[in-house]
């Protein structure tokens, strides 16, 4: 059984097909060796080569990025040796980009084709294991099911099966500026389409990070209250008054959004919708609730655990 902390380190994705080849970046040499494996365990003729992590600067945690890998060399070759499996091939890929190294480790039964594909991401400037979110932001994983869906819907070649659900355990690597989401053979279409890979690109998405010190809870029904002007002009939209009518429009992204202090009654394209509270205003500052950036200008949030939250405007072209 693997732990759960295990799993967090290493994503998983089943092949029934040779290996998903993908040349190495050169930069990634830097901090990749091989080693070769050739040896018969439990029966299990084992032969090729896994990735030896080099060159990190923390020795403390080079050592835990070499160990996960081992650990992947010892589970699947405990694995092959339950299945009876007699022939057992190990290869690697690796890329570098942007302090992010991502190592895939290949375990192929030769005989039937199947290849188990994990993967170890690591970012080499602060030492830690990397996830989706940790390199797109708090959003990363909703963007990434979002694009992966798109991508999915406009797909009149392959025939889905089920849906595709991204999140923590998702299997991927980071190259060219985009996280690449990988499905198991026969998890979201027929066995015989192998793996499906979807790429989710960084330049399509924006991040604002408003920290906890710029909003305020409603405290009975733990609803945040977002500043609106700072938020969404830091998206290039723009905000302008009618004083007149006491009514602020918001405008950007092919929506426009019409709101009144004191009024619950958000109108996005003249379509009318109801928020947990109206647009409030204090000191000066119009605040709104944080579901408005979603249900009014289709945008993500979250909120880590310090508090701070995380706004996100993308695209899916």
């Amino acid at each position: 059984m693997i732990k759960r902390t295990f799993i967090i380190m290493l994503t998983i994705c089943f092949i029934v097909c040779m290996p998903y080849s993908i040349a190495a970046d050169d930069s990634a040499t830097d901090y990749i060796t091989s080693k070769t494996v050739s040896e018969n365990k439990n029966n299990v003729k084992i032969s090729g080569s896994i990735p030896v992590v080099k060159n990190l600067t923390n020795p403390m945690f080079q050592y835990k990025v070499n160990a996960a890998i081992t650990d992947i060399y010892d589970l699947k070759t405990a694995e092959a040796a339950e299945r009876k499996v007699r022939l057992l091939k190990f290869s690697h890929d690796s890329f570098f980009e942007n302090g992010i190294l991502s190592v895939i480790v290949y375990s192929t039964n030769v005989v039937s084709g199947e290849t188990v594909v994990r993967t170890v991401v690591v970012n080499t400037k602060v030492n830690a294991f990397s996830s989706i979110n940790g390199i797109l932001g708090g959003n990363g994983i909703k963007y990434a099911k979002k694009t992966v869906e798109n991508a999915i819907n406009n797909d009149k070649k392959i025939k889905y099966t089920s849906d595709a659900n991204v999140d923590e355990y998702t299997p991927f690597y980071f190259r060219n500026r985009a996280i690449v989401v990988m499905f198991n053979a026969g998890e979201i279409t027929y066995v015989s389409k192998g793996v499906r890979y979807f790429s989710v690109p960084a330049s399509n998405m924006k991040n604002a990070i408003i920290p906890s010190s710029q909003y305020y809870v409603k405290s009975s029904y733990n609803v945040k209250m977002i500043p609106l002007r700072q938020t969404v002009e830091s998206f290039g939209y723009t905000v302008g008054w009618d004083a007149a009518k006491g009514s602020i429009t918001v405008n950007g992204n092919d929506t426009t959004s019409l709101l009144t202090p004191g009024k619950n009654n958000y109108i996005k394209n003249k379509i009318s919708k109801r928020l947990e509270f109206a647009p409030e205003i204090k000191n000066g500052i119009t605040y709104v609730p944080i579901s408005y950036f979603e249900e009014v200008l289709d945008m993500l949030f979250s909120v880590d655990n310090n508090g701070n939250v995380t706004i996100t405007k993308y695209s899916l072209q």
